[in-house]
């Protein structure tokens, strides 16, 4: 501000403190909320940022907020890996993923799973999809329990990789084949032994080139398989 800078746009691929933005018991903080109070009081005219926890917090900013979706990067490197079809089956974890599941679902022609609810996924190829992959706690009971229905091969996959609290160990110990999580968090964590990062460099690029040029952002948050 100080600067004089014509506009004030902050790229934060991982919003710190996503997951604290609704009180749950008393006396709880709600950390997003301050964070983004923070953010306008410096003077900040924009954020753009990557797969918020809730979609809802993008209500916290005074300001427009541009929160890209990973999904369609996931969808092209299993779509390139041949992980597509009725013989792949989309698994959210909890019930409040099964929005982004469905998302992947769609893009890829397959079926979703709900682990709180009875599915059918013998004989597929599980593809377990969150938003933020943490302790690794929610991957490994989800792997245990499609792995005891009959899946035939388990997949993961999480926006954010933050892997705290001996979660490499921890999903080492799975049958999980290949965890994919974006290059959102620097994290100096042991990461798995079958981590695979896909960038969302070029997607923010995009992102901050259509902002300058004011142009929309809304064509990025699709993917085409014709591509």
């Amino acid at each position: 501000v100080r600067a004089s800078a014509h506009s004030i746009n902050v790229v934060l691929p991982y919003f710190g403190y996503a997951r604290q933005d609704r009180i749950a018991s008393p006396r709880e903080p709600l950390t997003a909320k301050l964070v983004a109070n923070m953010l306008v009081k410096a003077g900040v005219d924009r954020v753009l940022t990557l797969d918020l926890h809730a979609v809802q917090v993008q209500g916290f900013f005074d300001i427009p907020v541009d929160n890209l979706y990973t999904v369609p990067l996931f969808a092209k490197h299993y779509c390139d890996k041949g992980l597509l079809g009725s013989d792949v089956v989309v698994v959210s974890p909890k019930n409040s993923g099964v929005k982004r599941a469905r998302s992947l679902a769609e893009y890829l022609d397959a079926p979703i799973a709900i682990i709180d609810y009875p599915q059918d996924v013998e004989g597929k190829k599980a593809i377990l999809i969150d938003d933020i992959l943490n302790t690794g706690r929610t991957f490994s009971e989800a792997a245990k329990i499609v792995e005891r229905e009959g899946a035939t091969e388990i997949y993961a996959v999480s926006s954010h990789g933050l892997f705290v609290e001996g979660a490499a160990e921890l999903l080492d110990n799975t049958n999980i084949k290949e965890i994919l999580v974006t290059d959102s968090v620097a994290t100096k964590e042991k990461t798995p032994k079958n981590v695979c990062y896909i960038t969302a460099s070029e997607l923010i690029g995009d992102a901050i080139v259509r902002i300058h040029e004011r142009k929309p952002v809304s064509p990025l948050f699709a993917y085409n398989k014709k591509k």
